[in-house]
């Protein structure tokens, strides 16, 4: 439609759009170059692009540098929105050290983002301290630590990763909100219109279909829709967010199969077109 077509520039955009690396990511046995979808995202028009890390290990395990992708974000007029993923309880054996990679990344790409995902069970008290001294390492490059939910995850909810956000301090932390994991939740809309909108540090968007797969995991993964193609509500996210203020960034986060397969150059183009569609509003409205 017409908004999808508006301009980045038009005082009608209310928020950043953004596309991520880990759509193609390694991680999921993505294999399309980074550079190249570095490339579609701004072809695309987007405003933002995200990091996974292994997605630029692969990348410089290929010969790249990160150098060269600073220099593209720049005359792309790019910006890095955020850089994935601190991950405790998923095994990972110094989660201190990744921190530490994924700070100086940060820095290096120039984004003030690095998202977190409790991957498996770890003691409250445990899981507080231990992202309390990744907080501690990240903001020593000016980074905050965006902790997100998932209801298959051990932080299974928008009222424990609030509860995560304010044991860690919210000078340091803000929540990601991802569409797919607030309705396969079934998060109250009282608990998301009582955030402050400083709270939410990145909206993730995709679709599904209204019902629920038993396999939450695999759909996150390899399921998800484009937003427009499932029957989710999430035009009234959407409004919702606008409600309480929110601004900032939203990033297409459509992890799925056959979106890994496709031209990353088609599949950027078709989401921005997607989120434009969705965020981009009339002036008045």
């Amino acid at each position: 439609g017409a908004a999808a077509r508006r301009s980045p520039t038009e005082s009608s955009r209310h928020v950043e759009l953004g596309f991520h690396t880990i759509h193609f990511s390694p991680m999921f046995g993505g294999t399309a170059p980074l550079l190249d979808v570095l490339q579609a995202t701004a072809d695309s028009g987007f405003d933002a692009v995200g990091f996974d890390l292994a997605s630029i290990d692969a990348h410089v395990a290929a010969g790249g540098t990160v150098e060269e992708i600073v220099t593209l974000l720049a005359d792309a007029h790019l910006r890095c929105s955020d850089v994935l993923v601190l991950a405790p309880g998923g095994g990972d054996p110094d989660v201190l050290a990744t921190a530490r990679t994924l700070g100086a990344l940060a820095s290096e790409l120039g984004t003030d983002t690095c998202i977190a995902a409790v991957a498996g069970p770890v003691p409250w008290n445990t899981l507080v301290a231990t992202l309390g001294e990744c907080a501690t390492v990240l903001s020593d490059d000016g980074v905050r630590l965006a902790i997100e939910f998932a209801p298959y995850s051990p932080l299974s909810s928008l009222r424990a990763a609030r509860e995560l956000c304010e044991a860690v301090g919210w000078e340091r932390t803000g929540l990601v909100l991802d569409s797919l994991h607030f309705f396969r939740g079934e998060t109250p809309w009282s608990e998301l219109t009582d955030l402050d909108a400083t709270q939410i540090a990145l909206v993730q968007y995709s679709d599904a279909p209204a019902t629920a797969p038993e396999m939450l995991v695999d759909e996150s993964r390899n399921a998800r829709l484009i937003p427009g193609e499932g029957d989710l509500p999430l035009a009234d996210l959407v409004t919702a967010l606008y409600a309480i203020g929110f601004d900032g960034l939203v990033s297409a986060e459509i992890l799925s199969e056959p979106f890994r397969r496709a031209d990353p150059a088609i599949g950027a183009r078709r989401a921005h077109d997607a989120l434009a569609e969705a965020w981009v509003t009339d002036a008045a409205g």
